[in-house]
């Protein structure tokens, strides 16, 4: 077919764009596709003239903010149409934009019959000159400007992006004008931040790149140029975005059909060559049944743009595939800015761990709080802001820090030569959320289990090695999983060939938080517990860093995961040479160790009765960070005959344990790996250093690592260390050469940080406890000595609830309804929602995360269950869907199918994490109520493939169709409980 012909189609199309479905075919989407948006504006001329051609259509998206970044969207037409802008893949791209939290502008331009090359660059140059003149007036946020488009529009977004900060150049024989000086922002510059170029053609000197395709005379570009090829190829060249490309062209994303007949796929692959080549960060799709938009916009695809486009701003993936705005934007300048939306507010300070606290400053016009700051080394940071002295998450970022006491968000700052936790297009193993009930504890525990990419329940020929892997004193096991990113480094390194694959188990460090007769006595009147309140932000300061009126030791950085169990105390002398850990590491209670007698004889018994694992000390580890670095090396050191790698994070540990230290010989001959590192600017680093210095003393050999750069207690040194030590897990050559290659401890200077007692009692007083469940009450806490009002705000009660202070600036209030309901609920601190700080379970929304209310003595809450079975919640974290598995019984089971659609800005996580879906169906299926079921969160679209409709019936249930969590876990027990009906 000739090039010629199917430009005429394509234009006709275009304008005929009623006739075709919506969301179908790129560039010819109906022009009423209703978009959900807070504000749009119709035909504003970006010319400051009365041409129809220079007018664009703006749409900003449906969640108000006080600004939002831009992408300018071209429609296709070939470069004939002059006024396509309401048929520019609104049902798609657009949508997907302002999903995303992108303002998007679709703008009209000059056709090739209106004014020739580059008269077209010159109308989209315009456009993002009048995105940055009109900024305060459409909410534009400069700092990100992207470009992208369809076919021809794909043309223009990429010659966008290669010429951007270039005015003038001369291509052969051609002087080209690459600026214009269309519009009244002459002043303003064109230069855009990324581009999206979809099936677009990019080098117009060889459109058919070879591949038997006619292009025939007369062909669009000809128009366009008004010559041909044979006659003025440096025209062409001119036309060519390829022409422009060098090391400071923006990041580009490309998806092209392979079966496009109108843009061959080889103008794609061409551009992605090139823009490699020159260094460019650059993604590319080549669709195997794509055509010239058919087949393109896959929801993965439009969420690739979505992707690219974020990282390119620095804002990393919400959890579970979610796609949201985020108040934290990396500038093309190397610079950080926190951005923060509170009316209320009379100071607001940013506090991140590699800057401290910040002050920020508000615009009047926006209300948007501000602060500007350099860019440290590419990695992952702990944040929050600090409102009035209260410290608060940063409601707009997805990723947060899992912790029994701080609220932090994260801010992930990428690498364009990329980092070891970096999520990409490798194989993917998934993460499980396991329940069992430990009788060392009398309580049912949980933990996450990472199994590896080929991992197959139902192939029992293919056994696993497991590690063990243990967080820090206040961190919850997420943390390993959340922050530490073991799941995507080990991912990357299988993929590389670098490590052995293995099933990793996350425990839940402290156990003794769950134990029935653990926790604190009942405080009335809001009587602070003994041994004084602990400063607002939980159990550790907030960002890392120092609480008022503490101490730092000489040298030291606070620690992100804490150090301290919750009621242990600091052995008397302090914490180094010779002496134990007290209740420091182990967790110690009289003798008695309720995480390791958990870990030894409930934990590992259920692992390797639930998965296929090779069980022998030769196929074990044991690692940890901080108090989990110590659990790690006393566990394992004490259980030999179950573990022969032992990994310690920043930690140090006992130097009295019995028939180990005393007999070296024997016991490097049972240490496959004995691996310790900890930073130099660890306040940990004196004592952890003394340890190894003890162990070289006794003959015990083990590698050291020690970092200087990664600002001390930190889980940056966490995720540091598993690259370094998951290579040589369960591969014996490796483990033996670099024990082998070992160095002694450094020799002592004097100068070394010590944690000592007073140390501990300045960074772990005890804690508030919020909320606390009584017989027939439920009392909530929060400090805040400066507030003049806080109120307890609950999503079942129609009025916030008025709080009392009390003479320590802490603020109480008790309930007595809906006792044994979950629900979400935050404090209001003049006008501020908070999270309550000292309760570890949150909602995991796109938005503001909630905290939980979930009473122990509830029926549908893990704690109260006793000994029965449990299911299995599997996070898919490349779809964003979650999986429940109940019990089965012996013999052939038809379990029922429940579909769970989660709700506006919540997650995959929020119908088991608030929902309690699997609580719930544990409970009903323990007591015979309910049948065997598998329940998701995932849309199902496979069961609706293919010529045959499905032949499982599935029961849904919305999220939407309920206000409050309460309502909708009392519509899952009746549908659970309808089941045994029938």
């Amino acid at each position: 077919m000739k090039k010629t012909v199917l430009s005429v189609i394509l234009l006709g199309c275009a304008l005929l764009a009623e006739a075709q479905p919506a969301g179908g075919f790129g560039g010819f989407q109906m022009p009423q596709v209703k978009l959900e948006t807070s504000q749009e504006w119709k035909d504003v001329n970006y010319a400051g003239d009365d041409q129809a051609y220079h007018t664009c259509d703006i749409y900003l998206p449906k969640k108000e903010q006080a600004s939002y970044p831009v992408v300018i969207h071209i429609y296709g037409s070939a470069w004939f149409s002059n006024n396509s802008k309401g048929a520019a893949d609104l049902g798609t791209i657009v949508k997907a934009l302002l999903e995303a939290g992108y303002a998007v502008v679709c703008p009209n331009h000059r056709s090739s019959m209106d004014a020739k090359w580059p008269a077209q660059l010159h109308d989209i140059k315009a456009v993002v000159r009048f995105v940055r003149g009109e900024a305060a007036k459409y909410k534009f946020d400069t700092s990100f400007i992207a470009t992208s488009g369809f076919s021809s529009g794909g043309h223009l977004s990429s010659t966008t992006a290669t010429t951007s900060g270039k005015r003038q150049m001369t291509v052969g024989t051609v002087n080209i004008d690459l600026e214009g000086s269309v519009g009244n922002f002459t002043n303003q510059s064109s230069a855009v931040n990324a581009a999206c170029d979809w099936s677009g053609p990019i080098d117009l000197t060889a459109m058919d790149c070879g591949e038997h395709m006619q292009m025939g005379d007369n062909s669009p570009e000809d128009v366009l140029l008004d010559s041909k090829l044979s006659k003025e190829p440096d025209k062409y060249r001119s036309l060519s975005a390829t022409t422009y490309v060098d090391a400071n062209t923006p990041p580009i994303i490309i998806f092209h059909g392979e079966k496009d007949n109108v843009v061959p796929c080889c103008q794609g692959r061409k551009f992605y060559e090139v823009l490699k080549a020159a260094g460019v960060k650059t993604e590319a799709t080549f669709v195997p049944e794509g055509g010239h938009g058919m087949g393109m916009y896959a929801e993965e695809n439009l969420q690739k743009m979505v992707r690219f486009l974020n990282s390119v701003r620095g804002v990393a993936p919400a959890p579970s595939g979610a796609v949201g705005g985020a108040s934290t934007l990396i500038n093309p300048q190397g610079k950080i800015t926190f951005q923060y939306k509170n009316d209320h507010a009379k100071e607001v300070l940013v506090d991140v761990q590699f800057a401290g606290r910040k002050p920020m400053t508000r615009d009047p016009q926006t209300g948007l709080w501000t602060v500007t700051l350099d860019a440290p080394a590419p990695d992952m940071y702990p944040y929050c802001f600090i409102v009035d002295g209260v410290s608060v998450m940063d409601p707009e970022c997805g990723q947060y820090f899992p912790n029994e006491g701080f609220k932090n968000s994260l801010l992930e700052i990428k690498s364009p030569n990329g980092l070891p936790h970096d999520i990409k297009e490798v194989p993917h193993g998934r993460v499980e959320y396991i329940h069992y009930f430990s009788n060392s504890i009398h309580a049912t525990n949980h933990a996450i289990v990472y199994l590896p990419p080929s991992y197959n329940a139902f192939d029992q020929n293919k056994k696993y090695p497991v590690f063990y892997l243990i967080s820090g004193t206040t961190d919850t096991e997420e943390v390993y999983y959340k922050v530490g990113r073991i799941n995507y480094i080990l991912d990357n390194l299988i993929a590389e060939g670098k490590a052995k694959e293995m099933i990793v188990v996350l425990p839940y460090g402290n156990p003794t938080k769950l134990m029935p007769t653990m926790g604190f006595p009942r405080m009335g009147d809001g009587q602070r517990p003994p041994g004084g309140m602990m400063p607002q932000g939980g159990m550790m300061p907030q960002g890392g860093m120092m609480p008022q009126g503490g101490m730092m030791p000489q040298g030291g950085m606070m620690p992100q995961g804490g150090m301290m169990p919750q009621g242990s105390m600091m052995p008397q002398g302090g914490m180094g040479g010779r002496r134990g850990m007290g209740g420091m590491g182990r967790g110690m209670m009289g003798g008695f160790d309720p995480f390791g007698r958990d870990l030894i004889y409930d934990l590992m018994p259920y692992i390797e009765a639930n998965y296929n694992t090779i069980n022998d000390a030769d196929n074990r580890a044991i690692g940890g960070f901080s108090r989990g670095g110590n659990q790690a090396l006393y566990n394992g050191l004490t259980n030999l005959d179950k573990f022969s790698y032992l990994c310690s994070y920043s930690s140090f540990t006992s130097t009295d344990i019995p028939d180990v230290y005393d007999h070296a010989s024997s016991t490097n001959k049972k240490i496959h790996l004995f691996w310790l590192g900890v930073g130099t600017d660890d306040f940990l680093y004196g004592n952890a250093r003394d340890y190894m210095a003890f162990l070289d003393e006794k003959g015990i050999h083990s590698v050291k690592e020690f970092t200087t750069d990664k600002y001390g207690h930190t889980w940056m040194n966490a995720k540091y260390f598993l690259t370094k030590t998951l290579p040589l897990l369960f591969n014996k050559e490796a483990a033996k050469q670099a024990m082998a290659t070992a160095q002694p401890a450094p020799a002592a200077t004097g100068n070394e940080p010590q944690f000592t007692a007073g140390v501990m009692s300045r960074l772990f007083p005890r804690p508030i406890v919020s909320p606390e469940y009584g017989e027939n009450d439920i009392t909530f806490r929060f400090k805040a000595p400066e507030a003049d009002s806080v109120k307890l705000c609950c999503e079942m009660l129609p009025t916030l609830i008025p709080m009392e202070r009390d003479s320590d600036g802490v603020w109480t209030t008790v309930i007595t309804d809906y006792l044994f309901d979950t629900f979400k609920y935050c404090f209001v601190v003049d006008g501020t929602p908070v999270a309550d700080p000292s309760n570890m379970y949150l909602s995991p929304d796109q938005g503001f995360k909630f905290s939980v209310a979930d009473n122990p003595r509830s029926p549908f809450n893990f704690a109260s269950q006793g000994d029965i079975q449990h299911g299995r919640v599997s996070y898919d974290l490349n779809t964003g869907e979650a999986w429940y598995i109940s019990p089965m019984p012996t013999g052939p089971t038809a379990p029922v199918f429940i579909q769970l659609v989660p709700g506006e800005g919540d997650t995959m996580e929020s119908w088991f994490k608030v929902g309690g879906a699997d609580a719930i169906a544990d409970k009903l299926l323990a007591d015979h109520k309910t049948k065997p079921c598998i329940i998701t969160t995932s849309k199902l679209e496979f069961m609706n493939q293919g010529d045959q409709p499905p032949t499982i019936k599935v029961h849904t249930l919305k999220a939407s169709d309920f206000p409050t969590w309460p309502q909708r876990r009392r519509a899952l027990f009746r549908l659970l409980t309808s089941l045994n009906k029938k």
